[in-house]
């Protein structure tokens, strides 16, 4: 019972600490930082991750800093993502797994790309499943493992999976082709205000939707994104 009350403490804290940071409200980065660290220091996941996050932002030399600085600021990063990964904080197996695919932090490395993609995606965690069906897609050509992972990640209100979906209902890639299916997922991504989504659905007189006559989506790096 007293952990769950010092878990609930944190908890509020933390809430509270992202309502200020949202809304501008605290004095100075260095008061941000501090109260975040205090946090993740008695082991609040979501702030280990948070300062991940910043400390990743702060290994930016656009903002002036050394190359000293901004290589300690990747470490720290690195430190606080694996401190909730430890605690099986699933948006942070999801970054480090990012992190391995574009080189940032760490140098690129595909099987641990994948392995952090998977663990996370396996908790549930959204944009992972969408970089899981990203991956059987684009690496694997397996449209059907693909559908799979797509519509965990379009179920859970991921919009560019959603989108992709839809297409893939379409165009009868790993699964069967079918029109109201592909309209439907169509329009979820489009009133999230997906922009290729939109462009696949135009409104008719009912205010229903339908399938635009443009051409079929094709598949590539370039419009199968992240986040």
């Amino acid at each position: 019972r007293k952990k769950s009350q010092e878990y609930d403490a944190l908890e509020r804290s933390y809430q509270e600490g992202m309502a200020r940071y949202k809304n501008d409200e605290f004095e100075s980065e260095e008061e941000m930082v501090a109260f975040f660290t205090e946090l993740a220091q008695k082991g609040h996941a979501g702030a280990q991750y948070w300062l991940g996050e910043v400390y990743w932002d702060f290994s930016d030399d656009d903002e002036g800093r050394s190359e000293e600085e901004c290589n300690r600021c990747k470490e720290v990063s690195l430190e606080w993502i694996y401190k909730a990964i430890e605690q099986g904080y699933a948006d942070a197996m999801w970054l480090l797994g990012y992190w391995y695919e574009m080189g940032e932090i760490v140098e690129k490395e595909y099987e641990k790309t994948l392995y952090w993609y998977r663990k996370s995606a396996e908790q549930g965690f959204a944009s992972a499943q969408y970089s899981m069906a990203v991956h059987y897609i684009n690496n694997e050509k397996n449209y059907v493992e693909g559908a799979i992972w797509l519509r965990k990640a379009a179920e859970q209100g991921h919009d560019k999976a959603q989108f992709h979906l839809g297409a893939f209902y379409e165009n009868g890639l790993g699964v069967e082709k079918n029109l109201e299916e592909a309209k439907r997922w169509y329009q979820k991504s489009a009133e999230q205000g997906n922009e290729d989504a939109v462009k696949r659905v135009k409104p008719k007189p009912t205010n229903a939707f339908s399938v635009s006559e443009n051409k079929q989506v094709v598949f590539s790096k370039s419009n199968l994104q992240y986040h």
